[in-house]
């Protein structure tokens, strides 16, 4: 819609001198009132979308800060200290551990003996070509490792990176069953440092592993094939067991492999299975060790000074050796997670340590930190939006916001909720609870006065459990197995299995829900803490979280009490966990339903589910409604603008019109005047 300031007709008349263009101003101003009123009515809406998208953006900061208190895992944190006995102060150059939920909180006493080292040689310094180091001819040497076998031929020609790549770039020459190399990497590296080559393993450790494979017996004469290079030689160290049910051949008698070779060949004279049948081939070798051999070649390994076992040349691989309470273990990895259910033990060097694993709170007390304070800055948001005043002339952008939420219903509702769900006890679900103490005789030998109830709920079901004081455990689980409505629905017809069944068991009660389900129970005379069945925790001011006092908690802020919260954790962790766990989720469901933009059908039509996006869509429509109404408006404002223009235009014709005829008679007078004048 055009501005009110803009003059709609300038042109003055030129006959009349009447400005017409400022009655037109002032006629088509007052006309565009409504459309105004309309314009103002938009920027409110506008605004109030503005301001409800800062809520929702706060709602999921928070429902972000609240997520890692749904995890169990979050309350269940472990850690380990360790106190060194011997090896040096640092506790770090012996042993580290990480540690998960899973872990028992003990002690352990930790001696690392030795850490896993990887098989690495150092060759001689070459600094030109493989013939200035010595070597006279093109030749050949060979790297097995854990089955596999590579070729490396070696020119005269050659540089020291040369043969480096040739290393990195090999792959398993041995033959498959269609009698091609299987082309595989052998996982070695090569590199140079100072003109040396260093050739390292790519595990630490031994790696002592077997292969086992079937093969069919050839026919006589023909050697069979194995699905492996054999490497015999330290520290591979390999060895072979071939059987066929209970016959074990034995290696030069019965058959022979030679070094790097894939073939079984028989000897005749020996013990061997007939052709065509099958037998089996167990080979056990150290899989992350290489051996390195020259075949029929001469001198190469000797020029590159891979064959040499001083130690400027070569590093043996070893097993990492460590005892953990006593028992001695072996690992071919630094990084062991097999000994200690829920730890990751890191050997770093050798020396004593003693270990505790312990809880670690901290993550669950940060966490409440963080979510507590975004919590805050709504209940902030909330609580300015709601009293804060209308600006009359606003000044800027930013005061032109205030006082648009002034007692917004929506905001109330939304405040009210967080408030409930934080503030109101929880019933915490169970699929099986025992009694936390025992009941030898009735209930009134307990403390019980008076006749009273608790109440069993199991989804949208709850039953009311009489209790007496001359009652046994018995008795209330007689009453709990009895319950009509746990054992048959509204229609009469049975639940099989019912929904919650009781027993006493070592002189406790226990009440366990129907597969599937969970149970939970409740009370106002406190009958469940008699029974040993009442929950540890209801409310979050038991642990250290509740409404601030200032202004009697009016403005729903919360306090978090880290110290009665630790408190809590180290007596009873597990409670903690289940309520806080309770608590968050019922909280992030309320949130959930602030803010999800997820679509629901109503009618024929959808909305989004969440209040928050529903109001914005409601107020988008009204929007989208003014826009055509002003749209429509404008049109007829147009429409209106253009037939006055015309009422304008025909009337400075007529009056120039009349003004010449005025002008003609006055001429026609004055005319006449003077002609009488001279008579």
């Amino acid at each position: 819609m055009a501005s009110s300031n803009d003059p709609l007709f300038t042109m003055p008349g030129v006959a009349t001198g009447i400005d017409w263009g400022a009655m037109l101003d002032k006629v088509m101003e007052k006309a565009k009132k409504p459309g105004e009123v309309w314009l103002q009515q938009k920027d409110t809406l506008e605004l109030k979308i503005g301001l409800y998208k800062e809520l929702s953006a706060s709602i999921k900061q928070a429902s972000t800060a609240l997520s890692p208190l749904k995890l169990e895992s979050t309350y269940s944190s472990k850690q380990a200290e360790f106190i060194v006995l011997s090896g040096g102060a640092n506790s770090n150059a012996i042993v580290t551990a990480e540690v998960s939920s899973k872990a028992a909180i003990s002690r352990h006493e930790i001696e690392i003996l030795q850490k896993a080292t990887r098989e690495t040689r150092f060759s001689s310094q070459i600094k030109g070509t493989m013939a200035d180091a010595g070597l006279t001819a093109d030749e050949t040497f060979y790297i097995s490792i854990g089955g596999k076998r590579a070729q490396i031929d070696v020119s005269s020609s050659d540089s020291l990176q040369k043969v480096v790549d040739k290393i990195n770039k090999a792959t398993d020459i041995t033959l498959d069953a269609d009698g091609q190399p299987k082309g595989e990497a052998l996982g070695i590296t090569a590199r140079i440092v100072d003109n040396r080559i260093i050739l390292e393993s790519p595990e630490t450790g031994l790696g002592e592993k077997t292969f086992s494979s079937t093969i069919t017996r050839g026919a006589d004469g023909d050697p069979d094939l194995l699905d492996f290079s054999f490497d015999k030689q330290a520290p591979a160290n390999g060895k072979l067991v071939v059987a066929q049910g209970e016959t074990t051949y034995v290696e030069g008698t019965d058959f022979t492999v030679e070094q790097g070779s894939n073939k079984i060949t028989w000897i005749d004279g020996g013990n061997k299975p007939a052709e065509g049948s099958k037998y089996k081939v167990s080979y056990t070798v150290n899989a992350n060790v290489y051996t390195l051999d020259q075949g029929d070649s001469a001198q190469v390994l000797n020029v590159l000074g891979l064959n040499a076992n001083d130690v400027d040349h070569y590093i043996a691989a070893q097993d990492a050796e460590f005892i953990v309470d006593g028992m001695k273990i072996t690992r071919s990895s630094n990084t062991v997670n097999d000994v200690l259910e829920g730890v990751t033990l890191s050997i770093n060097g050798p020396g004593k340590v003693t270990m505790d694993i312990s809880l670690d709170a901290e993550k669950a007390v940060t966490s409440t930190q963080e979510f507590v304070k975004a919590y805050n800055e709504i209940m902030d948001w909330i609580n300015i939006r709601l009293s804060e005043e209308l600006v009359k002339n606003p000044k800027s952008d930013f005061e032109r916001k205030w006082g648009k939420l002034h007692g917004d219903s929506t905001l109330w509702q939304i405040k009210s909720q967080l408030r409930y769900d934080l503030g109101n006890p929880a019933l915490i679900p169970f699929t099986k609870r025992t009694g936390s103490q025992a009941v030898l005789g009735t209930l009134k030998e307990e403390g019980l006065t008076n006749d009273t109830s608790f109440t069993l709920s199991v989804g949208d079901r709850g039953v009311a459990i009489a209790v007496k004081p001359e009652d046994t455990l018995q008795d209330v689980a007689d009453r709990i197995n009895n319950a009509h409505d746990l054992r048959y629905n509204s229609e009469g017809e049975p639940y099989s299995p019912p929904l919650a069944t009781a027993r006493v068991s070592e002189d406790r009660l226990v009440i366990a829900a129907g597969s599937g389900k969970q149970a939970s129970v409740s009370d106002l005379s406190g009958v469940l803490g008699v029974l040993g069945m009442n929950d540890p925790y209801t409310r979050l001011s038991q642990l250290g979280i509740s409404t601030e006092k200032a202004n009697f908690g009016k403005s729903g802020k919360l306090e978090f009490n880290t110290d009665k919260f630790m408190e809590a954790m180290k007596r009873d962790p597990e409670a903690v966990q289940t309520f806080m766990t309770t608590v968050m989720k019922r909280l992030d469901a309320t949130m959930e339903g602030c803010v999800s933009s997820s679509t629901v059908a109503v009618g024929g039509t959808s909305k989004p589910k969440g209040r928050i996006p529903s109001q914005i869509k409601f107020w988008e429509d009204q929007i989208s409604s003014l826009d055509k109404r002003i749209s429509n408006f404008d049109e007829q404002l147009a429409v209106r603008q253009k037939r006055i223009y015309k009422q304008y235009t025909d009337a400075e014709k007529r009056l120039a019109q009349l003004q010449q005829q005025l002008s003609w008679i006055s001429g026609i007078s004055s005319q006449l005047g003077m002609q009488q004048n001279n008579k």
